[in-house]
C-alpha cells in the first residue's frame, strides 16, 4: 500500500537517480520515481564504513593506511544479520576496489582544508535535488581561495558510464555554485569530481556547463509532471 502521507510532498530526487533518470527509458524513469516518492520504511544505508574509510583517505592526504585500517576493521566485524554480512563482504571489496583508483595528479600538491555546508540539496523548478557532497575541499592559489567537492558512487549492479559520471560531477559543481554562491571562493571545475568505486572512474566536471543544465531543467520539468501522476 502506497504512503499517502507523502502524496503532496514536493518532487525529490537523489543525484545517483537523476543521473539514472536523465538516460532512462520513459517506463524506467516511472520506476525511478516511485521508489523516490514511496521509499521503503525498511532502507538502511549501505557502504557506511567503506565510505568513511574514502573520506578519510583524502581528509588524511591520500592516506592508504585508512583504507587498509578500514578493510581490517571489516575482516574482524562480527555481523547478526544476512544484511550486515552482505553489506560487510561487500564493502570490502569497495575498499580493495578503491585502493587502485587513481586521482588527478594535481590533487596531491594542495594543502587542502575540509568544510561542510547543512544544506545538502539544491532546487530547480521546483524538484528537490539531493546532492550532498562526500567532501567539500578547500585550499588556496595563487593568493586566491579555491573550492571544490567529491562525490562516491558506490553500486556494484549501477555502474556509471561516462555521460553518468560526467552529469554527476557536474552537478557537484552545480551544487557548489547554488549553495555557496561564490562567497567563499572560486569553484574549480577540475576538481569537482564523481568517483566510481566499482567503476574505477574518476571524472571532473566540464569547463562548459550549458549542457548539463540544459539536460537538468528538462529532467526537472519531466520529473515535477510525472510526480504528479504516480
Amino acid at each position: 500500500m502506497m504512503n499517502n502521507t507523502r502524496l503532496n510532498e514536493p518532487s525529490s530526487i537523489s543525484i545517483n537517480q537523476l543521473c539514472d533518470f536523465i538516460t532512462a527509458s520513459d517506463r524506467r524513469k516511472i520506476s525511478i520515481l516511485k521508489k523516490q516518492k514511496f521509499p521503503s520504511p525498511f532502507m538502511i544505508t549501505r557502504y557506511r564504513v567503506a565510505r568513511s574509510c574514502m573520506k578519510n583517505f583524502i581528509t588524511n592526504n591520500f592516506s592508504y593506511s585508512e583504507i587498509l585500517k578500514g578493510i581490517e576493521r571489516l575482516q574482524s566485524m562480527k555481523c547478526s544479520t544476512d544484511f550486515e554480512e552482505n553489506d560487510r563482504k561487500n564493502s570490502i571489496k569497495a575498499l580493495e576496489q578503491f585502493i587502485h583508483i587513481k586521482f588527478p595528479d594535481y590533487f596531491k600538491d594542495k594543502l587542502f582544508t575540509f568544510s561542510k555546508t547543512e544544506q545538502g540539496y539544491i532546487l530547480v523548478n521546483d524538484v528537490k535535488i539531493i546532492v550532498s557532497p562526500d567532501i567539500i575541499l578547500n585550499w588556496e592559489e595563487n593568493g586566491s581561495k579555491c573550492i571544490g567537492g567529491i562525490k562516491f558512487h558506490l553500486s556494484q549492479s549501477n555502474i556509471f558510464d561516462f555521460e553518468k559520471s560526467s552529469f554527476s560531477a557536474n552537478m557537484i559543481r552545480v551544487f557548489l555554485e547554488e549553495v555557496l554562491c561564490n562567497n567563499i571562493g572560486h569553484i574549480d571545475e577540475n576538481f569537482c569530481l564523481c568517483v566510481d568505486v566499482f567503476g574505477s572512474r574518476v571524472c571532473a566536471a566540464s569547463k562548459e556547463l550549458s549542457g548539463c543544465k540544459i539536460k537538468l531543467e528538462k529532467a526537472c520539468i519531466e520529473i515535477k509532471d510525472l510526480w504528479k501522476t504516480i
